[in-house]
């Protein structure tokens, strides 16, 4: 009822409701009128609705969810010759994985034959049903589509033709992060695992402490995932359905002995849904300069150039959906933050790290942003992270896979992502 009721306030009632509010009628053979109807298209129950007048330059689109159902209405006004049709002309593109389908068809308004003559006033409604063109993929990735164009004429023959108005739904995006605990020499029935049981819900996976492409290549194959990237210097590797492609490396070297230090990023882009994604996996370092211990709660000079590269990354690419995942080792004052593992007459810290912060102004960390409480994580500290910015939202985040992800000691951390229209 609250879509309607929009809509109804978008269109005016009196419009709408043009049965229940007698509608005036001018004679049909008034050819004396030289201007084309009004006409409006609007929308209700998007995200973001829209609305598109005879005045509008430019075509317009928006998101829609697999759920939704939204009511397009449109309505033609003309006070001297009346209304004699409105014409809805549309487009559907069904894309199934890569398989594409698409339908094309028009429904019109016709004027109510009246001895008094033309309505003053006409409209045309069409609900689309996103999941009943989603059901046609199956199991498969969809991307459906839609394009509607309204057009009217008046008693006195003249035309009017709007602008396209555009739906594009595409299916939720799970970006997920696990580090592999290395060097635990674990066995393949447990990469095999972890592909088979974690990996397998994400279509994008960042893996960290990874010691080679081959057991990265091994892990991603048991989720289903083809594509695989690996850092040159080990330790990163991204996993995904679709092809990785336009590498980019980066690591901070604090000086010291350790290899522990070094924090590793491998930035890559993926199109999904016809859409470039930057992907960006990160892996930050124990140990700052002097081979100093680094505590989580500890904000490093080394692990915020690690930051600043990653925002240096996102920045210079055109991707509109860009994220982060990885091991920052690094608190963000959000979720579980004990540092002294089983002391537990030490207060966990209290606080954030400038290294994340640094992130999260750039970043939205669906943790944060879904407001969750330390029962979504099965870990004792928040240190893995998913991260987005540009063309989604946040719509899930779950941490509580300890026991799939055992022998590692690091949570599996996966994230869900729909798109959106700011």
């Amino acid at each position: 009822m609250k879509n309607f009721i929009r809509l109804f306030l978008l269109l005016n009632v009196g419009t709408v409701l043009f049965a229940c509010t007698p509608v005036p009628t001018v004679p049909s053979n008034n050819t004396a009128d030289t201007t084309p109807a009004l006409l409006r298209l609007g929308t209700a129950g998007l995200q973001k609705d829209l609305l598109i007048d005879q005045n509008s330059t430019a075509a317009e689109s928006r998101h829609a969810r697999r759920a939704d159902e939204v009511l397009f209405v449109a309505t033609a006004e003309d006070i001297e010759s009346g209304i004699k049709n409105i014409t809805l002309d549309f487009s559907v593109n069904i894309n199934c994985k890569d398989v594409g389908t698409s339908q094309v068809f028009s429904e019109t308004q016709t004027a109510p034959v009246s001895g008094n003559g033309l309505p003053t006033k006409l409209t045309k409604s069409f609900t689309f049903k996103v999941a009943n063109y989603r059901a046609r993929c199956s199991r498969d990735r969809a991307v459906i589509s839609l394009n509607i164009r309204a057009s009217s004429e008046n008693g006195a023959g003249a035309f009017t033709q709007l602008q396209p108005a555009g739906l594009v739904a595409v299916d939720p995006l799970k970006v997920a992060t696990f580090n592999l605990h290395a060097p635990g020499n674990h066995p393949q029935s447990d990469h095999q695992r972890w592909g088979e049981q974690l990996g397998s819900m994400a279509d994008v996976w960042v893996l960290t402490e990874v010691k080679s492409l081959s057991e990265a290549q091994f892990i991603a194959s048991a989720a289903g995932m083809p594509h695989v990237k690996m850092h040159p210097g080990g330790d990163i590797a991204i996993a995904s359905r679709t092809p990785l492609y336009g590498e980019q490396i980066r690591t901070i070297d604090p000086p010291g002995n350790y290899p522990s230090g070094l924090s590793n990023i491998l930035s890559v882009t993926t199109t999904i849904d016809g859409v470039a994604h930057q992907i960006i996996g990160t892996h930050w370092g124990i140990r700052g300069a002097g081979d100093r211990q680094l505590c989580a709660c500890d904000s490093d000079p080394h692990r915020l150039q690690a930051a600043q590269a990653i925002l240096d990354f996102a920045n210079a690419s055109t991707a509109p959906a860009k994220f982060v995942a990885g091991d920052m080792n690094a608190y963000s004052g959000f979720g579980p933050q004990d540092h002294d593992g089983p002391d537990f007459n030490t207060p966990d810290f209290v606080g954030s790290t400038t290294e994340v912060d640094l992130l999260r102004s750039l970043f939205v960390d669906p943790f944060v942003f879904l407001n969750k409480d330390n029962s979504s994580i099965c870990s004792n500290q928040r240190i893995d992270y998913v991260m987005v910015k540009g063309s989604y939202r946040p719509t899930d985040y779950n941490a509580n896979f300890c026991a799939q992800a055992s022998p590692s000691d690091h949570p599996f951390v996966i994230a869900t992502f729909e798109a959106f229209d700011p």
